[in-house]
């Protein structure tokens, strides 16, 4: 199974030291909330895809969720 504090470290540097300083369950919460909104995020900013494309993949990871 992903450890989502390994993604976090791997994805953020300041968000990985503050989010473990806030009390259950809203870490576990935050955590998770930031992933999901870099996976959106890279996404939007994705030069390698056309604007269609990254719609489409904004829209499938809302479906998803």
């Amino acid at each position: 199974m992903v450890d989502l504090q390994d993604l976090l470290i791997k994805t953020s540097r300041t968000f990985a030291l503050s989010i473990p300083l806030l009390p259950e369950p809203t870490c576990s919460e935050v955590r998770l909330a930031y992933l999901l909104f870099r996976i959106a995020d890279t996404f939007e900013d994705s030069t390698a895809w056309s604007k269609e494309r990254r719609i489409r993949a904004l829209d499938d990871l809302q479906a998803a969720l």
